[in-house]
């Protein structure tokens, strides 16, 4: 071998000169030889390297007058795609006897029932790997589709967060205890607070009016709903800003989630 390849001179040079030598020898009828050089390479995973093999004993078996068995373990052609390797071995042979369950048999019947069997294992194998590709097919498109509905929902997502991030409108979710959960850029723009620093806060201290704040919160907790209800709402510089504010609770499974509320600055009251 050179490298992961025989190298065609050390090969007649190694093998060939022990034919050669035996050849010669006076009273010598013939030879046979049999390689599982070929195999040895195959379960190492050098099929380029077994398949070389072959051809440097075929150019052996030009020259000399003898026989060559090779022996192949069918464990190494359990793949479906190694159907070419299987034919491309048998190619470089002029005979090909199969495994050793066919010629076990003792006659001739026995052995028709071995090919019938085998026939019917060949056709089921076939149609369960037919079966098999329509499945793989079926599941790659439904992989295609869910990943197509993954990305449209994220693309909905996206839009629906944008739209109340940056809406015109000022909005904010209020957890029972009356902190702010989240609000939008609006909201937090109006009362002079970056967002980041609006939310956190309770909501009871931007509020003018704890009295006002304080219905807002048991109306709410009661389940009623808002709708344009007048408050006064300081910002951070101490300046009083006019709103409605409209609003309504998110509840799942009898629990308070948070608050959905919309706040709209009315400066003309």
């Amino acid at each position: 071998m050179a490298g992961p390849m025989p190298d065609a001179e050390l090969f007649q040079a190694t093998v060939g000169g022990v034919i050669e030598k035996r050849l010669r020898t006076p009273g010598t009828p013939g030879l046979r030889a049999y390689g599982e050089m070929v195999d040895v390479l195959w379960k190492a995973g050098n099929t380029d390297g077994a398949l070389k093999v072959e051809e440097l004993w075929n150019d052996l078996l030009d020259r000399h007058g003898f026989s060559l068995l090779c022996a192949y373990s069918m464990g190494n052609f359990y793949q479906q795609s190694d159907a070419p390797l299987l034919e491309a071995v048998c190619r470089r042979h002029s005979h090909v006897v199969p495994v050793e369950t066919y010629l076990q048999r003792d006659s001739d019947e026995a052995r028709h029932r071995e090919i019938l069997r085998l026939q019917q294992q060949a056709r089921a194998l076939q149609t369960e790997l037919e079966e098999r590709k329509k499945l793989e097919g079926a599941l790659r498109s439904a992989l295609a589709a869910q990943t197509r509905a993954e990305q449209e929902l994220r693309r909905a997502q996206e839009d629906m967060r944008d739209f109340l991030d940056n809406a015109v409108e000022g909005l904010h979710w209020v957890g029972r205890d009356g902190t702010i959960l989240w609000a939008n850029r609006a909201e937090a723009e109006m009362l002079g607070y970056a967002v980041e620093e609006y939310i956190g806060r309770n909501i009871a201290d931007v509020h003018e009016d704890r009295a006002t704040i304080d219905d807002i919160l048991a109306r709410l907790g009661r389940n009623e709903k808002l709708v344009s209800y007048p408050a006064r709402l300081r910002a951070r510089d101490g300046t009083i800003r006019q709103v409605e504010i409209s609003s309504s609770v998110l509840w799942r499974d009898g629990k308070f989630i948070h608050t959905r509320c919309f706040t709209r600055e009315v400066p003309h009251r």
